[in-house]
């Protein structure tokens, strides 16, 4: 029988701790990537320029399960974008009520993504609340990647299964991935208690109002 028709149960611990180490290089290496994340851009890098849009603001949405959103306005024919995190924190009512063809506004950007958008001096969205959100969500994926990697190294320590004595005295072998899965889930609840919401692990989009 090849290990790809296998159950858990029927592989050797030489095969489970191969795949072990697989799971753990993938976990590594998302891990590795999380601290590569685009950061938020800092105030002093933003853009400040007034604009004039060219026509109605423009809300526009992916198909799917988990669509996302993002918006699209035009001035002098150069197309500025808000999306991700960041379309989190602005204020579609207000914009839809206030903001159209022809509307003066003032905006801060970063090549063409904004990142502040004032009108009549109030501010649309709101810098401060996703840059917390975007370091939040960056350290919760740092923790989930890294615990996962941490979990699956383990085993690899043992050269064979470690058995232990049950409640009936019998010799049983342990089960790693009902530990990986019971220390994981672990993990991630000690995440979101340590980052204070449960909104911070996601990274997409939500219309707030």
């Amino acid at each position: 029988m090849s290990k790809k028709n296998k159950s858990w149960a029927e592989l050797t611990w030489s095969e489970k701790k191969q795949k072990f180490t697989i799971i753990a290089c993938v976990f590594l290496f998302l891990s590795i990537c999380s601290f590569f994340v685009t950061p938020h851009p800092k105030r002093e890098e933003l853009k400040k320029i007034e604009i004039k849009l060219d026509s109605e603001p423009i809300f526009k949405k992916t198909k799917g399960k988990n669509p996302s959103n993002w918006l699209e306005i035009y001035s002098k024919n150069i197309k500025y974008k808000l999306d991700g995190i960041d379309y989190k924190y602005l204020k579609i009512k207000i914009l839809k009520k206030n903001i159209h063809k022809d509307t003066i506004i003032t905006i801060k950007v970063f090549k063409e993504n904004i990142f502040e958008m004032i009108y009549k001096n109030e501010n649309l969205l709101d810098y401060d609340l996703a840059k917390i959100h975007k370091t939040k969500n960056r350290t919760f994926s740092q923790i989930i990647f890294f615990s996962g990697f941490i979990l699956n190294i383990l085993p690899l320590f043992f050269k064979q299964n470690p058995i232990y004595t049950n409640y009936y005295s019998e010799k049983v072998e342990i089960d790693f991935i009902k530990i990986f899965i019971i220390l994981w889930f672990t993990a991630i609840i000690i995440a979101i208690i340590y980052l204070g919401d449960f909104k911070y692990i996601s990274g997409s989009e939500f219309i707030n109002n």
